[in-house]
């Protein structure tokens, strides 16, 4: 009898197991219910972050259509600028030859090349003035050159010194300028289009120092 007893204590009865279950079934329910509301309020957050990345794209995507507009309109106003600017100041423009790289330095500046660098920049802006046309261009031979530094520049037009200068201008001038002999006197021989872009560099200088007197007057 006692061995009965106890066996009868030690295990549970039918009842206590069949409600031990419910309970475990119960938290099981309870558990996943919980679970399927964790995952449909991620679900939500989801959907409602992939519409704010999906606007966040298209406020980029427009953004960078309107940069794209307006970098091309910026572009535009710029070349517009820059084709006004060379076409009303020489000076703007990229020189072809030496004789006009030295034509556009402000006056102080040209002081420190050497006097037959000077006299030939002086000469060649204003080379139509003492030049003959011809086929070639505008020609002027070495008596005819030594003369008009002896007009228009310090030196006294030896022919030392006009040879000198011939061959700088021959040097600076590039292909713009020819030098030929005929008749045992040296020619120099300049194309008009190069003659036409020392005047327009001349003429503008001469503006931009009246310009600059006119306003020290006032």
């Amino acid at each position: 009898m006692h061995n009965a007893n106890a066996m009868s204590k030690s295990h549970p009865s039918g009842n206590d197991t069949t409600d031990n279950l419910a309970a475990a079934v119960e938290q099981l329910v309870e558990r996943v219910e919980s679970l399927e509301q964790t995952v449909d309020e991620q679900a939500e957050q989801i959907e409602e972050q992939a519409q704010q990345i999906e606007e966040l794209e298209q406020t980029v995507e427009q953004t960078s259509n309107n940069a794209s507009g307006a970098h091309a309109r910026i572009n535009s106003v710029e070349d517009e600028l820059e084709t006004v600017e060379e076409g009303d100041n020489p000076h703007s423009r990229t020189p072809e030859t030496g004789l006009e790289q030295l034509a556009r330095l402000p006056d102080e500046l040209l002081e420190d090349e050497s006097a037959n660098v000077r006299r030939s920049v002086s000469l060649a802006e204003t080379w139509r003035d003492h030049a003959s046309k011809a086929p070639v261009g505008f020609v002027l031979s070495s008596g005819e050159l030594a003369r008009v530094l002896r007009e228009t520049t310090d030196c006294r037009g030896h022919s030392q010194t006009a040879s000198r200068v011939i061959d700088r201008l021959d040097q600076l001038g590039g292909d713009a300028v020819s030098v030929v002999e005929r008749r045992g006197e040296r020619r120099v021989a300049f194309d008009a289009d190069l003659v036409g872009r020392l005047e327009e560099l001349s003429e503008s200088s001469t503006a931009a120092n009246h310009e600059v007197v006119t306003e020290a007057t006032v």
